[in-house]
């Protein structure tokens, strides 16, 4: 899998500074994006990740950003992987167009949307019966200290120090 050596973070340079070598070194070829700055379309990506699997997003760098005039926008790490163009166009069936963004905002983007799929929105629980919360199928009960660090009983009202 070839990596484009120039694309890394550089913490000397801030992250205006790493975007603006990214535009110097392919000005004319491929757009530079702040992913970070980007709103992505969740269905698109869920249709991509599905299609293409998380594992290969990930180890290719390739983040699925939105559709548009019919072509998949994509921001890589490398946009000159065709390799990574072509497998994305066959899975997908559309045209891919790929830009170029920093590798850190673009797994950091990514990891938020792939953890976002894992993690459901919890419920709003301020205003709710908590007695409908199922509760916890061990007896946490059993796992607390039966005698202290010496051995004997806790007395009622005492912690057991450890």
């Amino acid at each position: 899998m070839p990596q484009d050596k120039a694309n890394v973070d550089v913490p000397l340079m801030s992250h205006a500074e790493q975007l603006r070598a990214l535009e110097a070194k392919f000005a004319g070829k491929y757009t530079v994006l702040d992913v970070n700055q980007i709103k992505v379309d969740a269905d698109k990506f869920a249709v991509v990740k599905d299609r293409v699997g998380e594992k290969f997003l990930r180890e290719h760098r390739v983040l699925p950003l939105f559709e548009a005039d019919g072509k998949l926008y994509v921001a890589m790490v490398d946009p000159t992987d065709i390799w990574v163009i072509d497998n994305i166009s066959q899975q997908t069936g559309m045209n891919v167009e790929s830009v170029v963004a920093l590798l850190a905002d673009l797994e950091q983007v990514l990891n938020s949307l792939l953890v976002s799929e894992i993690i459901p929105d919890l419920p709003d629980l301020d205003n709710e019966d908590l007695s409908q919360i199922p509760q916890s199928p061990y007896d946490l009960d059993s796992l607390a200290p039966k005698r202290d660090v010496l051995g004997t009983p806790p007395a009622k009202g005492r912690r057991v120090k450890h």
